[in-house]
């Protein structure tokens, strides 16, 4: 298993610094290009991510919570409270 690249993990949203948010908008997410990979790569991925980048379990799961949330922020849009 190739290793992973630890940039991918970072917490900031691409141009969330910029004044402009409507430049940055972020396309519709196209569900058919969604792939998934098998509990055997999540586990070698979660032993790499242990012994290899030194991240303990709280921080595994804080990263779970933190791209779960993100993905349901993507898919659920706030409504319009104007």
């Amino acid at each position: 298993m190739d290793r992973i690249s630890v940039n991918r993990f970072s917490f900031r949203r691409k141009g969330s610094h910029k004044k402009n948010k409507e430049e940055n908008a972020e396309p519709e997410f196209n569900f058919s290009t969604l792939s998934y990979i098998s509990q055997d790569e999540a586990e070698k991925m979660n032993e790499e991510l242990l012994s290899e980048y030194a991240f303990n379990e709280v921080q595994l799961l804080e990263l779970a919570g933190y791209s779960s949330a993100v993905a349901t922020a993507k898919v659920r849009k706030k409504p319009d409270r104007s």
